[in-house]
């Protein structure tokens, strides 16, 4: 009996002893312990933790800490002082697991905290720490290799979550900078060495997405060089994101072995995430891989891009090693359609407000009546990355030109774009091309085109196949300068060229029945029953062009019924236009079948004013010579206005199967001889050329009455 009563004698002191401790315990205040606690950890890890609120604990089996207002120090080389503030944090750790040194938190419950992870120009991230060395262990530490890093025990978290917080992200040495607002994220981890499921709600740039999946460890995220594998789906403005693999160093990105894709039903909805508008509507897919051979240099193979039909594949390479990032592309696509992409901008621009920036051109012609814009180029861009970039696009279409068997090949050096080649399928027919552009303004191009089918070229430009011919082209220009104006008025090279026979839809011309294309419609078709079509035999046009004077070495327009010559120059410097047109009817069809008179027909016209308003209208100068040669031999044809076209007509080359081909082989550059007493004659002031023709027109009527 004695045994029994002190047994429960025993167990009656051992409850008394615990409650007194857990009513001692629960009305001790923890405040006390601030000092202790901010110590142990800084002796873990370097820096200050600052317990501002109060400090309360719960006991239980799993016993609850609740701590208000903290904040633990950032790196001394940090942006800001605290590396996290958190405004209130609630730990419930299990007890039992304690007795045997291992940690076992039940929830950890983060409220408002704002935690930014930085890394430095060196690549040091501020989740580094430094524990302090106690000076007894000096004489060690010059033997030993200090260990970085914060030393984690057997720790392991059932559940964490947070609560309205802030997350940021710094980079100095890439210039990275993102900010996340977190709604909501739940997280749980076996251990620090096990993967970590998560799910999260937040905001990134006032724009919500959710994400979830599975990460590294804990433990592999804050120590360095060790691979923190990943496989997260997220969702954010309607775009769907997954991201597979591994990255070895997540603080400084380093050590990616990613695949990735992502899709969306709408892309322009992105504009939101990124802060600025996408001129582009409509579903979008990517997909690739993405690693980083080497330090500083960042691949994508794989590369897959669907977008309203287009696609475009290959790889894409950036390395930021050099004095300037440089891009590398080896790219394919079978169909590159450029019509949403452009139609897109198009109505961008339309919508811009009125008070908006106004068009280069537009200000040009509304100060000085310019056509050609005198907007500095951003020519120094081309000194702010290098690339290299090879393409192949089976078909691409424009909204006013498609192309065929697309290849382009370019590079970007120390400030010079080059395209070293440019080959295509247009209209039926092939261009090929070369070009150079400096940062200095320098610029040197190639171009040739041939067989290109004209009325497939303007129906593709929408304004439908008006005409049926084929043409050739070429041209060679160098020049220098800072804008597209200034650039224009160093040109220097030479144009050519050719349209075989076709023909030209009348309903078309007969469209054109205001301003300029009156003058302009006798040129081609005269006659009053014109028909549906004009016949067209050829068409050749070669400029010579010499520090922005571009001066015609021939011109022949010719048509079954007018054959068309022109001589004369635009000056791209004022853009002044100075082109005189010697029109030649080819027989007499009889009263009533031409629209105007025969010798009206014959009469020289001037295409002058300026690119942005030119004007055809009779060459009084021109007139007047050809007068004058026609009334010298007026004797014999008479004097009426038929006569004088009569005369020019003879004076043709007559039999001429293709006059176009008769003004190339008698140009100046093939026989100079022919040309140099036509220039002398022309080049009289217009006092002697009256002379010559009041001379002619005296010996003509000498003739006519025999004296």
């Amino acid at each position: 009996m004695r045994l029994k009563w002190i047994a429960a004698a025993l167990a009656a002191l051992i409850i008394v002893v615990v409650v007194v401790l857990v009513i001692v315990i629960s009305s001790y205040d923890f405040n006390k312990l601030k000092p202790q606690i901010s110590e142990a950890a800084y002796q873990a890890t370097g820096r200050r933790l600052d317990l501002i609120g109060d400090i309360s604990l719960k006991l239980g089996f799993t016993p609850v800490l609740k701590v208000s207002k903290v904040s633990f120090e950032n790196a001394p080389w940090g942006s800001r002082p605290s590396l996290a503030e958190i405004k209130s944090f609630e730990l419930e750790v299990a007890l039992l697991p304690l007795i045997g040194g291992n940690v076992f938190v039940k929830r950890l419950v983060l409220v408002e905290p704002d935690i930014l992870v930085e890394v430095n120009a060196r690549g040091k991230s501020n989740l580094e720490f430094e524990p302090p060395q106690p000076a007894d262990e000096g004489d060690k530490a010059g033997k030993e290799p200090k260990e970085e890093g914060l030393a984690l025990g057997s720790l392991a978290f059932d559940k964490v979550v947070i609560v309205d917080g802030t997350f940021g992200y710094s980079n100095s040495s890439s210039g990275a900078l993102y900010e996340v607002g977190i709604k909501k994220l739940t997280a749980k981890a076996p251990g620090f060495d096990k993967p970590v499921r998560l799910a999260l709600e937040g905001s990134y740039n006032r724009s919500d997405f959710a994400l979830s999946g599975e990460l590294g460890s804990i433990r592999a995220l804050a120590e360095a060089k060790q691979k923190w594998p990943l496989d997260v789906n997220a969702s954010v403005v309607g775009l769907e994101v997954m991201a597979k693999g591994s990255i070895t160093d997540p603080m400084n990105l380093t050590g990616l072995d990613l695949e990735f894709a992502g899709k969306t039903k709408n892309v322009k909805a992105l504009g939101k995430l990124i802060g600025s508008s996408v001129p582009i509507d409509g579903p979008l897919e990517l997909s690739g891989k993405l690693n980083d051979p080497e330090s500083g240099t960042y691949k994508v193979s794989g590369l897959s891009l669907e977008y309203f039909g287009s696609d475009l594949s290959g790889e894409v390479e950036l390395s930021t090693t050099g004095k300037r990032p440089r891009v590398s592309a080896e790219l394919d696509s079978r169909l590159l359609d450029l019509r949403p992409i452009l139609a897109g901008k198009e109505k961008e621009s339309k919508d811009q407000p009125a008070g908006g920036h106004k068009k280069a051109a537009d200000v040009n012609q509304g100060e000085g009546k310019r056509l050609i814009p005198d907007v500095p180029l951003p020519l120094e861009t081309l000194k702010s990355v290098d690339a290299s970039l090879r393409i192949k696009v089976k078909e691409l279409i424009h909204p006013r030109a498609r192309l065929g068997d697309v290849t382009l090949m370019l590079t970007l050096a120390d400030g010079n774009l080059a395209v070293k080649r440019l080959k295509t399928r247009a209209a039926g027919g092939s261009v090929s091309g070369t070009a150079r552009l400096g940062s200095s303004g320098s610029l040197k191009a190639n171009l040739k085109a041939e067989k290109l089918d004209i009325g497939v070229l303007l129906e593709d430009a929408g304004i439908g196949r008006v005409v049926s011919a084929q043409a050739d082209f070429s041209t060679n220009l160098s020049s220098k300068g800072a804008s597209v104006a200034s650039m224009l008025a160093s040109l220097s090279g030479s144009t050519e060229l050719t349209v075989g026979s076709g023909v030209i839809d009348n309903d078309y011309i007969n469209k054109l029945k205001k301003g300029n294309a009156v003058n302009l419609l006798r040129l081609i078709n005269p006659a009053t029953d014109a028909g549906d079509f004009t016949t067209l035999n050829c068409l050749v046009n070669s400029l010579v062009i010499k520090d922005g004077l571009a001066s015609t070495k021939f011109l022949v327009f010719d048509t079954a019924l007018m054959s068309v010559s022109g001589k004369g120059y635009v000056d791209l410097k004022d853009e002044s236009i100075e082109v005189s047109l010697r029109p030649v009817p080819k027989e007499r069809l009889g009263a009533g079948k031409y629209a105007m008179a025969f010798g009206e027909l014959a009469r020289p016209l001037r295409l002058g004013g300026t690119l942005a308003h030119p004007k055809l209208e009779l060459d009084t100068e021109e007139a007047i010579k050809t007068i004058g040669k026609a009334l010298i031999g007026g004797a014999v044809h008479g004097y009426d206005a038929e006569g004088i076209a009569s005369s020019l007509a003879a004076g043709a080359k007559e039999g001429a199967e293709n006059p176009c081909v008769a003004a190339m082989e008698s140009s100046p550059a093939r026989d100079s001889k022919e040309r140099e007493p036509v220039e002398s004659d022309e080049s009289q002031p217009v006092e002697e050329i009256q002379k010559t023709i009041e001379k002619g027109i005296d010996e003509g009527l000498k003739k006519l009455f025999g004296r």
